[in-house]
């Protein structure tokens, strides 16, 4: 089992709040990215730049993860509530073939 490492002291909420906005709202404009992209939706195979927006957006939402565990956000967080729509969002894409 992975050992979930503790919040540095030296740094600040405030500090917290915007890396977490910061990531989060990357994942979101992903998410806009894909969705407006109707052909993908039409594609049996996905096309390299949508296989890359998953990935780059997979670690970024692993990476986010394992922060929010380790500053134990509940449900009622704003932040913890916009992760756990944009990984719902990429969890629902169902490409053919395609190991995430």
């Amino acid at each position: 089992m992975k050992k979930i490492p503790e919040i540095p002291i030296n740094i600040t909420q405030e500090q917290v709040d915007a890396g977490l906005d910061k990531f989060i709202t990357t994942v979101e404009e992903e998410i806009q990215s894909h969705h407006t992209r109707p052909e993908w939706l039409n594609l049996d195979e996905p096309s390299r730049e949508e296989q890359n927006l998953i990935v780059r957006t997979n670690i970024i939402l692993d990476m986010l993860e394992e922060y929010i565990q380790i500053l134990k956000l509940g449900d009622d967080n704003p932040y913890y509530q916009r992760f756990e729509v944009a990984k719902l969002y990429f969890k629902n894409i169902n490409i053919p073939n395609f190991k995430k």
